[in-house]
């Protein structure tokens, strides 16, 4: 067992991370189609309230997710050894963070190019009340996602100056 490995942290089993790549593919299928569709690569699906990066960005959150979990999988079958937990929360800061930004691009993509047609219900109705909401979610999610930006960068200078040290190493 590999001295970066917490203690009684195993492998995934090869039928896990086989299940594991199946499931990853309907979030690579979906993600590509909305992409493709959203470019309009293929036919559109209809009236667009949103410029296509929008639907683009919609796309990209479940090609994103399934590239993350068949890479899971993938280096699971491959090297049949477990993931350090260093390598593991970097992995999962990473994803988690790539996601918040292509969220917070869409809130705001739509809050600032949106289609009126587009906004219904909500209190009043309005456009503005929708882009306002929109506006709101896309500043909280972009908060979010550039601390984890930071806290990503700081992580791999981190690994890469050695300041993170491997569990069971004394300073």
């Amino acid at each position: 067992m590999e001295a970066s490995v917490r203690k009684g942290y195993k492998p995934i089993p090869p039928k896990a991370a086989a299940f594991l790549a199946l499931f990853s593919l309907p979030f690579i299928l979906v993600g590509t189609i909305i992409v493709r569709k959203a470019l309009g690569v293929t036919a559109s699906i209809g009236e667009m309230y949103a410029p296509r990066w929008v639907g683009a960005a919609g796309g990209l959150l479940f090609l994103v997710s399934g590239v993350f979990i068949l890479a899971l999988a993938v280096r699971s079958l491959v090297v049949s050894s477990p993931l350090s937990e260093r390598t593991v929360g970097l992995g999962v800061g990473m994803f988690a963070t790539i996601f918040l930004t292509l969220l917070a691009s869409m809130c705001w993509g739509l809050a600032l190019f949106g289609d009126p047609r587009g906004y219904s219900g909500g209190m009043t109705g309005a456009a503005i009340e929708g882009r306002i909401l929109f506006g709101i979610f896309g500043t909280v999610l972009s908060l979010v996602a550039l601390c984890g930006w930071l806290l990503l960068l700081l992580g791999l200078i981190g690994l890469i100056a050695g300041w993170i040290k491997k569990p069971g190493m004394t300073a």
